[in-house]
């Protein structure tokens, strides 16, 4: 599938990935109000393995969105890669408020 990219791909791409800061901003905001709030009822090694996998999810969609300002994606295939691993990120994230 590596045809010429459709111009809505790339503008959905890179507007999801300039968005990132902010986004991972707000995820550190909310886990820092979820751990005050639940703190003295949870388990402490529930906190401290939420809190944790938290810390790798946005280290880990950091060091992606770095790679991405470094990329310059050209066909249709990397532009979907680049989107599937933004997909990933947000599911995970998901999952960890859930």
């Amino acid at each position: 599938m590596s045809g010429p990219v459709s111009a809505s791909l790339p503008e959905e791409v890179r507007a999801a990935y300039d968005y990132m800061p902010a986004a991972l901003a707000g995820y550190a905001a909310g886990v820092g109000v979820v751990g005050v709030l639940f703190w003295a009822t949870t388990a402490l090694p529930v906190m401290l393995a939420w809190g944790a996998a938290f810390a790798l999810m946005l280290a880990v969609r950091l060091v992606v969105a770095q790679r991405f300002r470094r990329a310059q994606p050209q066909t249709s295939d990397e532009w979907l890669r680049w989107r599937q691993a933004m997909n990933i990120g947000t599911v995970v994230a998901g999952a960890l408020w859930g």
